[in-house]
C-alpha cells in the first residue's frame, strides 16, 4: 500500500473518530441518547449513507493531499538541486505551512459572513458571538503562524 492510501485511510479514520467523540460530548450536553445522530426518520439509513459519503470524501482529500504535498515537494526539489536534503526538508516544510497557513487564515475569516447570512436570524445570541470570535482568533493565528512561516524562508535565504 502506498503512502497516498494510507494518507487516505487515515483520514476516514480520522473523520470517523472526530464524529463519534462529537457526539458522545454534544448528546449528554443536549440532554439525546448517545443514538441521536442516527435518528434521523429514516432508521438511520439515511445517516448511515451521509456518512459514508463524508468517508469517501475524507479518503479522497487524504489521498490527494498527500499526492498534492509530494509533487510540490518534488518540484521544489527540482528547482533547488544543491540544497542539501536536510535544509531542503526545512525550508520545504515551512514554505507549504506558510501557504497552507495563509489559505486557512482566509477561509476562517470569509466563513464568518457565511455563518452570519446562514445561522443567525433575529437577534444575535451570545454562541453566535463565541463562534464568529473563534472564527476571528483561528484566523489570527493561521495569520501569525504564515507572517512567521514567511519571514523564516526569507531569513534562510538571506544566509
Amino acid at each position: 500500500m502506498n503512502s497516498y492510501h494510507r494518507y487516505g485511510i487515515k483520514t476516514v479514520i480520522g473523520m470517523i473518530v472526530t464524529l463519534i467523540i462529537l457526539s458522545l460530548v454534544i448528546a449528554p450536553i443536549r440532554g439525546l441518547p448517545y443514538t441521536y445522530i442516527f435518528d434521523d426518520g429514516t432508521g438511520g439509513i439515511a445517516m448511515c449513507f451521509f456518512i459514508l459519503l463524508w468517508a469517501g470524501i475524507a479518503y479522497y482529500v487524504g489521498y490527494e493531499t498527500r499526492k498534492r504535498f509530494d509533487m510540490k515537494k518534488e518540484y521544489y526539489r527540482t528547482q533547488a538541486p544543491l540544497v542539501d536534503k536536510k535544509e531542503f526538508d526545512k525550508l520545504f516544510m515551512s514554505h507549504y505551512i506558510s501557504q497552507n497557513a495563509r489559505m486557512f487564515s482566509i477561509v476562517f475569516i470569509t466563513a464568518i459572513p457565511w455563518y452570519a447570512l446562514g445561522y443567525i436570524r433575529e437577534e444575535v445570541r451570545l454562541h453566535d458571538i463565541l463562534i464568529m470570535c473563534a472564527l476571528v482568533v483561528l484566523s489570527l493565528i493561521c495569520l501569525v503562524i504564515f507572517q512567521i512561516k514567511k519571514r523564516l524562508i526569507v531569513f534562510i535565504n538571506l544566509l
